[in-house]
């Protein structure tokens, strides 16, 4: 890793948004990724006191995207009901979004094409179902 906390100048740096389950190894497999970084971890403003495992001693945790340094992208790592929310936040702060939505059939239709209208309005990309299916856990 080099001083600005980056493993090599081929890394992409991803914010992970939410710290529940899904959100812990969104942000574990980061940390042992060769070619991605965890940036940051989003978490709520009334979690932001709780102790993380060790592994994350070095990673800055914020309680708004727009907090995060220098990151290509967020993972949403957010209960289904905050993913708008979430995804306008870091959208509209020009941070891309992917997004693993539980949806299908025409509440996944809805969903994308909620989220598209987002990334169009301010010209960001979002990933929407990136292959996130429940039970997966």
């Amino acid at each position: 890793m080099n001083a600005t906390g980056q493993k090599g100048n081929n890394t992409i740096r991803l914010a992970v948004v939410g710290f529940g389950k899904v959100g812990k190894v969104c942000a574990e497999s980061l940390i042992e990724s060769k070619d991605l970084v965890l940036a940051a971890i989003v978490r709520r403003l009334d979690s932001l006191a709780q102790v993380l495992p060790d592994a994350f001693s070095k990673i800055p945790i914020v309680s708004h995207t727009a907090q995060v340094q220098q990151v290509e992208g967020a993972l949403l790592c957010v209960p289904m009901a905050q993913v708008l929310d979430t995804a306008h936040e870091c959208l509209q702060h020009g941070i891309p979004v992917i997004e693993s939505s539980v949806l299908h059939g025409e509440a996944f239709q809805a969903h994308r094409d909620a989220m598209h209208r987002l990334a169009m309005r301010y010209e960001v990309p979002a990933i929407v179902g990136a292959g996130w299916d429940p039970g997966a856990l």
